[in-house]
């Protein structure tokens, strides 16, 4: 199911343009990556079901700034926002892992999961311990200790494990969009293209292993932020 609505407007004598689109798009039944029993000799298959929302505001603007027998400029601006949401997944689940990723009805697929870092233990009086035996709180099966990263015990249990990982940030920016530029004379035509993101969120591989944010003893992955 799609919905597309559209407005368009030009001025100053159809030198200046303006068009505004508003999208929704329902994307049913697509394929998903769907772990399996491990006695099934394989981890994964493939199985549809997968339901997403998408939808967008685009803008934008042309303008002939140019236009006599001599120089002619015309140039252009798009802004776009786009955001998604997952309806369902297949088998009726609510929430999927699949490797490092988490999908959860209701949120969107392009968040990240990751454990939440709330500092760094420099010294032994900030070790959490687990009230009930006086034993440091553990990083995946690993006791925490002065100068690990300290990580945030989600549902309280003592035990910093996927259980604690949190979907947060997003891949997808906030605005992105891109400006175009076209000068004529005579014969030479020069184009300029310049394209831009706003408020999308990156992985720092290089300041997470500086700052042994990676559990270099139990891991080699970039999940840890």
């Amino acid at each position: 199911d799609n919905l597309e609505v559209s407005l368009e407007s030009s001025f100053f004598n159809n030198k200046v343009s303006a068009f505004l689109t508003y999208y929704l798009r329902d994307n049913k039944n697509q394929l998903f990556k769907t772990p399996v029993p491990l006695e099934y000799g394989y981890s994964y298959s493939y199985t549809s079901g997968m339901r997403i929302q998408t939808s967008g505001v685009e803008l934008d603007f042309q303008a002939n700034l140019l236009t006599g027998s001599g120089l002619k400029w015309n140039t252009g601006l798009n802004l776009a926002y786009n955001t998604n949401k997952l309806l369902q997944l297949p088998k009726g689940y609510n929430e999927l892992i699949v490797g490092d990723r988490k999908f959860e009805v209701g949120k969107s697929v392009n968040h990240f999961w990751l454990y939440d870092n709330i500092g760094v233990i420099n010294s032994s009086n900030d070790i959490p311990v687990n009230p009930n035996d006086n034993t440091p709180v553990s990083f995946r099966g690993v006791e925490l200790n002065v100068g690990d990263p300290l990580w945030r015990d989600v549902n309280n249990d003592h035990i910093i494990n996927d259980s604690d990982k949190l979907l947060m940030g997003s891949t997808l920016p906030k605005v992105k969009g891109g400006l175009f530029n076209q000068l004529k004379y005579k014969n030479i035509d020069a184009t300029f293209l310049m394209t831009f993101s706003l408020g999308g969120n990156m992985l720092n591989q290089a300041a997470s292993s500086r700052l042994d944010f990676i559990n270099s003893e139990i891991s080699g992955e970039l999940d840890d932020i």
